[in-house]
């Protein structure tokens, strides 16, 4: 006798929902090719500041109808709130202090490292020089943050 799956049971699985906050657009062209690769389904938007960044995130217009991102790239050195600024707001936000937030920065800077630590970034990350190291930063986002995100849901 055959088992009948039970329609309420089936699920179907999303795209990781991710916030790319950077000014950049080489850097962000790099980005979505690098992410292109990804063993995970992936829907990227990308913010050019900071001030955009935090309109998302709080779903202020023209964002009144974007879902909740899984996980935020953020530039440390952004036009209209810096890095630090729209971290201490997202650590400040019940709301979204819970999405990783990932530096994503050319700078090496120690000072730059500390306080964005000091504000609660999930990982400081220095941006990839070559395209081989976005493949390298591409594993290293699926096996330490994407694969924790649950793609699955039941259909409704």
């Amino acid at each position: 006798m055959k088992a009948l799956l039970d329609p309420k049971s089936k699920v179907k699985k999303r795209s990781v929902e991710i916030l790319l906050a950077e000014d950049n657009p080489a850097d962000v062209l790099l980005m979505k090719e690098a992410l292109k690769q990804s063993r995970f389904p992936i829907r990227l938007t990308v913010v050019e500041n900071g001030g955009e960044a935090l309109a998302y995130l709080r779903q202020q217009e023209p964002y009144h109808t974007v879902p909740s991102p899984d996980l935020i790239l953020l530039d440390w050195n952004l036009p209209v709130k810096t890095g630090l600024e729209v971290m201490a707001d997202i650590k400040g936000s019940f709301s979204f202090s819970g999405i990783p937030t990932l530096v994503l920065t050319g700078s090496r800077d120690e000072n730059d490292k500390r306080k964005a630590h000091q504000v609660g970034v999930d990982a400081y990350l220095v941006k990839p020089q070559l395209w081989s190291h976005y493949l390298d930063l591409l594993k290293h986002l699926e096996d330490n943050w994407i694969k924790a995100i649950p793609l699955e849901r039941p259909y409704s």
